[in-house]
């Protein structure tokens, strides 16, 4: 395979990105609601199920690996099927039958948590491994392509992933940190206005933070769609 020659650089607009991502789920909210009813009731009750059986109170690195391919599997149907919807592949109905580009999404997200989690894992316990979690959150953000990619029918291509990312990689760092601070925010708002009140407020807390939680899956990846459309076309891969 060779790589032909990459673009200049194209500057991504981190809180221009964000504003359009918001306002294409906003625009296209049957369609999130139609593709995420049942991604997102399996992952509901995924919740009650571990709360159940106590799992969520485990913090050994197998209960919390466990945990999260499991929840890995909704987030992988919703995920496809938004991708293609928000890419130009308008379906009308969401994308249930299992295929490539869901096992793919469903391995690389297991792998990104292995690796995020294991260094984690070191870093309480190490400064050089401390040291380690901004390169695994900026390789996180490069490579942050290969999910759309493959739900549009796109080879699953780390090299090409991050050539589509050159030069763009702490914007797509700070278009993550602020889509993540859309939800956090609201998050520790509505704790600490339960705790003035002088409620019982933890379980409220734990409920919006689902809600929270399916909000920043939805708004991060039309965020990653947004980037994607715009430096698709940065690199391509010739068979030779």
């Amino acid at each position: 395979m060779a790589e032909a020659p990459v673009a200049e650089p194209r500057a991504l607009p981190v809180f221009p990105i964000v504003g359009a991502a918001i306002r294409d789920v906003w625009h296209e909210r049957r369609a999130v609601l139609r593709f995420g009813a049942l991604p997102f009731a399996a992952a509901l009750v995924l919740h009650v199920l571990f709360v159940y059986l106590g799992v969520d109170d485990k913090h050994d690195p197998g209960s919390v690996f466990l945990v999260n391919a499991v929840r890995s599997v909704p987030n992988a149907l919703f995920a496809v099927s938004l991708f293609r919807h928000l890419l130009g592949q308008r379906e009308r109905q969401p994308a249930l039958r299992w295929e490539v580009a869901h096992s793919v999404i469903l391995v690389w997200s297991i792998v990104k948590f292995a690796v995020f989690g294991a260094v984690v894992y070191l870093a309480s316990s190490s400064w050089v491994a401390l040291l380690a979690v901004p390169c695994v959150v900026y390789g996180s953000a490069r490579f942050c392509f290969v999910n759309p990619a493959v739900s549009v029918g796109e080879y699953p291509d780390l090299g090409l992933a991050w050539a589509r990312s050159r030069g763009n990689g702490w914007a797509l760092v700070a278009i993550r940190l602020v889509v993540w601070a859309i939800a956090i925010v609201p998050t520790a708002a509505a704790s600490f206005a339960m705790t003035l009140l002088g409620t019982e407020w933890p379980s409220a807390l734990g409920r919006s933070t689902i809600i929270l939680t399916v909000m920043l899956e939805i708004v991060g990846s039309a965020t990653v769609a947004h980037c994607f459309y715009r430096l698709r076309d940065r690199a391509t891969v010739e068979q030779t």
